[in-house]
């Protein structure tokens, strides 16, 4: 895996596949590489479920989120999660399992 130190991004090739930016180094073990976006409530929970399988994370509020919602454009802010390149594959698992987890329990509850 390759990083791209502009973006926080694990690419698989040595070109970064959201800046375009070349010659990308080797990830390195304490990259923090960005891992998903997510919203309230979902913000919370996803710390806590990274915290409890011993995941460290970094959230950064995504610029111009706290603006949007300010003016009423936007009813929650958006968090960028980012965890180290030796978690990164562990943590993009658990991400799966939560959302998927969570997707399967609001199809499965009936509508009024």
């Amino acid at each position: 895996m390759y990083y791209c130190p502009d973006c926080r991004l694990a690419n698989e090739t040595g070109c970064c596949r959201a800046c375009g930016r070349r010659g990308l180094r080797e990830a390195r073990r304490g990259d923090f590489c960005y891992l998903t976006t997510q919203t309230a409530p979902w913000t919370q929970m996803l710390q806590e479920v990274l915290e409890n399988n011993g995941v460290v994370s970094t959230q950064w509020l995504v610029p111009g989120a706290w603006a949007a919602a300010y003016f009423g454009s936007s009813p929650q802010n958006r968090t960028e999660f980012f965890v180290p390149y030796e978690k990164l594959a562990g943590a993009q698992l658990l991400v799966e399992e939560l959302f998927d987890a969570e997707a399967a329990r609001e199809q499965a509850e009936p509508e009024e």
